[in-house]
C-alpha cells in the first residue's frame, strides 16, 4: 500500500518538468496499481545523453535568465530544479504499467523538442495535450492550474 493509499485505490502523480521523471519513477515502484502520469513540459531522463554539453549550458543560462524575471520564488525554483537536472543524466528509466498524459506548452524548451514520441516506450500508452499559448511556467503564474487539473481528474 502507498502511503495514505489503499490497496485498490487508483494512483494519480503530476510532473512538472524535471519533476515528470520523478513521477515516473514513483510510478515504477508502484507495479501494476492503477493510476497515470500527468506531465507539463517533462522529457524523460534519456533525453539528457542526447543533448550537447554545450546547449545543456546555454539551457540552463536562458532558464536563469528568464526565471529572474518571474521574481524570487520562481528563480529559486529553477535554480532547485536545475541542481537536480545533473542526476537526470544518470537516471535509467523503465517502463511503467500506467498511462501518461503529457502537456505541452508553447515554450521552447532547453532539453530541444517535446512530443509524446520521446515517453514511448517508458508507458502503456502516452496522449498529448497541447497548450500552444501558454510559457513553460505559465500555468503556475498567471493562474492557468484549471487547465491541468481538469485532465488530471479526467485520467
Amino acid at each position: 500500500c502507498q502511503q495514505g493509499l489503499q490497496d485498490d485505490e487508483s494512483l494519480i502523480v503530476f510532473g512538472f518538468c524535471i519533476g515528470g521523471i520523478l513521477g515516473h519513477s514513483i510510478l515504477e515502484q508502484a507495479g501494476s496499481r492503477t493510476g497515470n502520469l500527468v506531465i507539463l513540459d517533462g522529457h524523460p531522463a534519456n533525453s539528457m545523453r542526447r543533448i550537447s554539453r554545450t546547449r545543456r549550458v546555454i539551457g540552463m543560462t536562458r532558464a536563469i535568465r528568464d526565471a529572474a524575471r518571474g521574481g524570487r520564488i520562481e528563480s529559486r525554483l529553477v535554480r532547485i530544479g536545475l541542481d537536480r537536472f545533473r542526476a537526470m543524466g544518470l537516471h535509467q528509466a523503465g517502463r511503467i504499467e500506467q498511462s501518461i498524459l503529457l502537456y505541452r506548452s508553447g515554450a521552447r524548451l532547453g532539453l530541444g523538442p517535446l512530443s509524446k514520441d520521446d515517453w514511448r516506450g517508458h508507458a502503456r500508452g502516452v496522449r498529448q495535450h497541447d497548450l500552444p499559448d501558454l510559457g513553460h511556467v505559465d500555468v503556475f503564474r498567471n493562474h492557468h492550474e484549471q487547465r491541468i487539473i481538469d485532465g488530471i481528474l479526467a485520467a
